[in-house]
């Protein structure tokens, strides 16, 4: 190895240091304790540069907000107490409420789509927002983003439950290999610990779920951190996801996207924290309903602007899947969105699908990209166009350009009880931890 340098040594050093710490402000402490062989000149200069780009930034555009004592979205808190802007921020992006449980046949407690890296192009740093149904796969999504809140809402209360879980998890643990390893048989020690700050109902509840899914949630885990761009797998995707959920800046809700409040109530909260919503992740559930009117109000009422993306998930019979996955990745612009939900026959994931151009990565298309297609300005060629459109749309939707997946016939009430017998055992000496601890 090529020797260096005492000045060189020291520039390294404070490279490295420079490229862990969010707190800029320190660097500039930093360089006077370790870098004496650097000149006067470099010195002022990384100083006054440092607190110049402090004074000036305030908020990073591709970071979440700080706040590094707010309380999480478990209960529990992090090491500092928060300023009052910060506290102010923080109860503002948690003001949402729950809806009532929406009834399911099944958990969808983590997900098979695989390759949402597919997005990372056009999403990659644009902050804001952050609206997304389902489970983990929303992390990976939202810290490729930068997004500063994650607003995470599900008519699954075992998936909202989930989320809370992992959002104190996140907070204990520093890396990903020590996050999926408390999922391994001995690490549940170490979780009851990581949840001991929390009021005795929810504690035990978080408990019974990770009791019961702790297996299957370990393979799923093990898959995801040997995915390099995924949130285990990418270490700084990690880090970003555990400053969020260590500043309370996860937000899980028990919400419908057509419901009557928590949508809007989101809405409320983004722009009481003036923070625009950037992405919306909505998977595949738009394949199972219509837009109704609550949906086209819910939407309409969520802060978007030209950054927004609206990203999602669809089985198709002509469109191509992502290598390695079974399904079709598409997104749409959300202003887009928006206008073309105020007409009424917009009215379904088929609709959005026509319009839907396919990008050059192979198995993800774009809506609302480019401008839409129009008519020649003769009458009767114009006449002659659309009828021509009009058919070749039919002809789509006939040929399967949106299907629906079959489902998991399986009864979830039938999947829990499966799980409970298979963990009963273990949720007795649970509950008798539990029992002795509240007395």
């Amino acid at each position: 190895m090529r020797a260096m340098s005492s000045r060189g040594l020291a520039i390294e050093t404070i490279a490295k240091f420079c490229a862990k710490t969010t707190r800029p402000w320190v660097v500039g402490f930093t360089i006077v304790k370790i870098s004496f062989g650097v000149t006067r000149r470099l010195l002022v200069g990384l100083c006054a540069g440092t607190a110049a780009w402090v004074c000036a930034s305030g908020t990073w555009a591709s970071e979440p907000p700080s706040g590094s004592g707010a309380l999480t979205a478990t209960g529990s808190r992090a090491a500092s107490d928060p300023s009052p802007r910060e506290a102010e921020l923080v109860r503002a992006v948690t003001s949402p409420s729950d809806e009532p449980a929406g009834g399911v046949r099944r958990h969808y407690m983590w997900s098979n789509e695989r390759r949402h890296d597919v997005f990372f192009d056009d999403i990659k740093g644009v902050g804001g927002g952050y609206v997304g149904v389902g489970g983990d796969q929303n992390y990976t999504v939202a810290a490729a983003a930068g997004s500063q809140v994650l607003w995470l809402i599900d008519i699954d209360m075992e998936v909202v439950k989930l989320h809370k879980l992992y959002s104190a998890l996140l907070t204990a643990t520093e890396n990903p290999q020590a996050f999926v390893a408390l999922f391994e048989r001995k690490g549940s020690a170490a979780v009851e610990a990581a949840l001991s700050s929390l009021e005795l109902r929810q504690r035990k509840s978080l408990l019974v779920l990770y009791t019961q899914y702790r297996e299957d949630l370990l393979a799923h885990l093990r898959d995801e951190i040997s995915q390099p761009h995924t949130w285990l797998g990418d270490a700084e995707k990690y880090a970003y996801l555990r400053s969020m959920a260590q500043k309370g800046l996860i937000v899980p809700r028990l919400g419908d996207l057509n419901g009557p409040r928590t949508m809007l109530q989101i809405a409320d909260a983004a722009k009481a924290a003036k923070l625009p919503v950037h992405v919306v992740y909505l998977s595949n559930a738009e394949s199972w309903f219509g837009y109704g009117d609550g949906f086209r109000r819910n939407f309409a009422a969520l802060p978007f602007d030209e950054q927004t993306s609206v990203v999602r998930t669809i089985k198709s019979n002509l469109l191509p899947y992502v290598r390695g996955d079974v399904w079709h990745y598409t997104m749409q612009r959300g202003l887009h969105f928006v206008g073309k939900l105020a007409e009424h026959s917009y009215a379904s994931i088929d609709q959005v699908m026509l319009d839907a151009v396919e990008a050059k990565t192979k198995g993800l298309s774009h809506v609302g990209f480019a401008p839409a297609p129009v008519p020649p300005s003769d009458p009767i060629a114009a006449q002659k166009w659309r009828q021509a459109e009009r058919l070749r749309r039919q002809k789509l939707l006939q040929d399967g350009l949106v299907t629906r997946p079959a489902g998991n016939r399986e009864c979830a009430s039938e999947f829990d009880k499966e799980r409970k017998q298979k963990a009963e055992q273990q949720l007795k000496e649970l509950d008798r931890r539990l029992s002795s601890a509240s007395k």
